[in-house]
């Protein structure tokens, strides 16, 4: 969804979001009220309905009027605006909870207090910015609310006097959200193209600034690519489109701005250590080792980058730390919390800490060709319901569907699955493959779970430790088949579940190295123009090596191959 040249810019954090009112227009009764809506509510209020009111673009006239027959008093609307948008049974939407844990600068024309609530309930801070003098205190995690807010209702915008005199004043606020146009991307959020002000405001900064504005993004879930605002949006203001789903798009900006963050441990650690003389008695990475492994027991350790020595180190000292095996309903749990991620091929696996903010259960072998059959007999009856918006038109979910296997027998010399191997009850426990990433997908949804995301399935197969393999470290090409099923083991076709015994993950998982690879959620590059998604987990057909948990690899989503399935995940109470 995000465009390709926009990634660099959120790893660099030279982005800040621009907040319209449709990041708090909910689809239940925990949304705000739209525009159209607060205009309704103060006409019945003050005029008892008779005012007529067809859209949100009235709202500035009709609060106008108020003020007018309260003898210029804006006592009685103000009252009103605390009343709506100040709340106390108001809660967060999944999209401020998002924003809360993207540490982003953000702009908002909104009143109401949903992103504050959502950074108090993180327990994160964040400066918030109406006055002018409020500026020189802004840190990385800022809000500035130009057009006022709730809880001072005097500074809101929102008669059309109001925006008059917020375009031609020259505050020193004004002046600095100018300064954040010209050095950072915009991503406008939550506003109505129809919406004339927000054009009048994008206009009046592109006057002043000209050719010195860098380049903005707006989301639009319906583009209206023949629309006048769109056409007006994109020739006279050059704001550039993204198209999709607003909670979509924040989660894609919080995995790309917390993949790789620009701390090493030792820069992390060095002033630690060089402040103590003691220290020197040991090395600066035995020393980071040591924090690194109680942070990720504790549960209390930033992201940060790491490389295999120290990986290494880190692993040693957590040998003896105890994982818990807890099983319900053929899946395993996995417990919230900090891990080390990655490997150090070609850079493509960065190794680093990451954090999972919830508990997971994960299924403990991948989806076996008994579990599919029993989503294949209910498909045809539920007319497409479990699957994706973009698959493909009248799709076949069966594994074996429309398959040209010619390339595939060549590539694997002659070995190939039995005929019955999907009807048979004799293969009722081999995991189910020849199936793309929209049947894996449909699955899912049919289960009433999800795919794993990379960080999920990651993590479920190496613990918190750092290991290579799920079954430790010491793996090499002679002894390799005694735990996993992978090109060494010379069988080169899926093999039972739970025939590796001993090739078990920390937390109880069958096959997370070898027999197949398996279908993750994620694109493999986020916001490319191609649309691989991701694989995890090596196969039958390829060298131990490849089954390293941390290795990634991709495909197209139509693509079916004689080693690929998936597993499924269901999160507990996630935390958004």
């Amino acid at each position: 969804m995000i465009p390709y040249s926009l990634i660099t810019e959120i790893k660099k954090q030279n982005v800040v979001f621009f907040l319209g009112s449709g990041i708090s227009l909910g689809t239940d009764d925990k949304g705000l009220p739209s525009a159209y809506e607060l205009a309704a509510k103060i006409n019945k209020k003050f005029f008892n309905n008779e005012k007529q009111i067809s859209s949100g673009s009235e709202l500035p006239i009709i609060a106008q009027e108020v003020i007018w027959s309260h003898n210029g008093s804006r006592y009685e609307l103000n009252s009103l605006i605390s009343e709506t948008f100040n709340g106390i049974e108001q809660r967060p939407l999944k999209a401020h909870k998002l924003l809360a844990k993207i540490d982003l600068p953000m702009i908002t024309t909104n009143y109401d207090t949903l992103i504050e609530k959502a950074f108090a309930n993180r327990g994160k801070k964040l400066q918030k910015i109406v006055h002018d003098k409020q500026i020189p205190l802004a840190t990385d995690s800022y809000l500035i609310k130009i057009h006022g807010c709730a809880e001072e209702p005097d500074t809101c915008i929102i008669t059309e006097k109001d925006y008059y005199r917020y375009i031609y004043s020259d505050n020193e606020l004004k002046k600095f959200v100018r300064t954040i146009f010209t050095k950072n991307r915009i991503i406008f959020i939550g506003y109505s193209l129809t919406d004339i002000n927000f054009r009048l405001l994008l206009l009046d900064l592109k006057t002043r600034l000209g050719t010195n504005i860098a380049n903005s993004y707006f989301l639009t879930h319906n583009p209206q690519e023949n629309s006048y605002e769109y056409k007006f949006l994109c020739k006279e203001l050059n704001v550039i489109p993204i198209v999709g789903d607003l909670n979509d798009l924040l989660k894609e900006i919080y995995n790309i701005s917390t993949c790789i963050k620009p701390c090493t441990y030792s820069e992390y650690y060095s002033e630690d250590y060089f402040s103590d003389s003691e220290n020197s008695k040991i090395s600066l990475d035995n020393f980071a080792a040591e924090k690194i492994a109680n942070g990720l027991k504790n549960n209390d350790i930033p992201p940060i980058i790491l490389d295999k020595n120290i990986t290494k180190l880190v692993h040693e000292k957590l040998s003896d730390y105890k994982y818990s095996i807890k099983k319900k309903d053929n899946m395993v749990l996995v417990p919230k919390g900090s891990f080390i991620m990655g490997g150090s091929r070609s850079g493509n696996e960065v190794i680093r800490i990451e954090n999972i903010p919830y508990d997971y259960y994960i299924d403990e072998t991948p989806v076996t060709n008994q579990q599919y059959r029993k989503f294949l007999s209910d498909y045809f009856l539920d007319k497409h319901i479990y699957c994706h918006k973009n698959e493909p038109k009248n799709k076949d979910h069966h594994p074996y569907a429309d398959y040209d296997y010619t390339k595939m027998l060549q590539y694997i010399e002659g070995n190939w699955i039995p005929d019955d191997y999907f009807t048979n009850s004799k293969y009722d426990d081999y995991p189910v493959v020849l199936i793309d990433w929209w049947d894996a997908y449909a699955y899912a949804k049919w289960a009433g779970k999800e795919l794993p995301t990379e960080l999920e399935w990651e993590k479920a197969a190496r613990g918190i430790d750092g290991r290579i393999y799920p079954f430790g470290d010491n793996v090499n090409v002679e002894n390799c088949s005694d735990y996993c099923n992978v090109l060494e083991s010379n069988i080169k076709n899926p093999t039972s579940t739970h025939k590796y015994t001993k090739g078990i993950s920390p937390y109880g998982c069958y096959d997370m190295s070898g027999n197949i690879w398996e279908w993750c959620n994620d694109d493999f590059t986020p916001g490319s123009p191609f649309s691989s998604k991701l694989l995890k987990g090596g196969s039958s057909i390829r060298n131990y090596i490849k089954a390293c948990p941390s290795i990634r690899n991709c495909r197209e989503p139509n693509e079916r191959w004689i080693c690929r399935g998936f597993r499924c995940v269901i999160r507990m109470g996630e935390d958004i």
